[in-house]
């Protein structure tokens, strides 16, 4: 499949705009799924702070706080639902999450909706996706395009 390069979104000095060369939420899934090992399944409640060292799938709900502290991702699916706080080095959102997050990487998908602020060093939203809070990065952005060679990081 071939890629067209676009243009640079707009940027100013303290809004940098990451912008990740075509990587979708299911493609980034497929190349981390071996660091994922556990799964909360769909129609499964877990009440409780869940921390791991490696990734998680999330399906059902949790009400409380997740966290990787290892490598590995979270994985939040279009039915899986998360009320508490977000804590890993990288999240594919692809459903709810009524809390807060602080992440490395956060790809967000169009079906996904975040109730809270999203604390990050790369972040990619899917036009459609609804973010009800703040958003800051974590880091300047050029400690990010140095740990991230591939991407383009447009700062003003």
């Amino acid at each position: 499949m071939f890629i067209k390069k676009t243009e640079p979104a707009q940027s100013t000095a303290q809004n940098p705009v990451v912008v990740h060369q075509a990587e979708t939420v299911k493609e980034h899934l497929t190349a981390t799924s071996e660091h994922i090992t556990s799964l909360v399944a769909e129609g499964v409640r877990i009440q409780g702070d869940m921390v791991l060292e490696k990734g998680i799938r999330i399906d059902g709900t949790i009400v409380g706080n997740v966290e990787v502290t290892g490598i590995g991702s979270i994985y939040v699916s279009p039915g899986g639902f998360v009320e508490g706080n977000i804590f890993a080095k990288k999240l594919l959102l692809s459903g709810k999450v009524k809390g807060n997050i602080s992440c490395n990487t956060v790809l967000v998908a169009a079906s996904a909706q975040v109730d809270g602020d999203i604390e990050y060093s790369v972040l990619k939203i899917a036009t459609g996706a609804s973010i009800n809070g703040h958003v800051s990065l974590k880091q300047p952005a050029q400690d990010v395009q140095s740990q991230h060679p591939e991407l383009l990081v447009v700062t003003g």
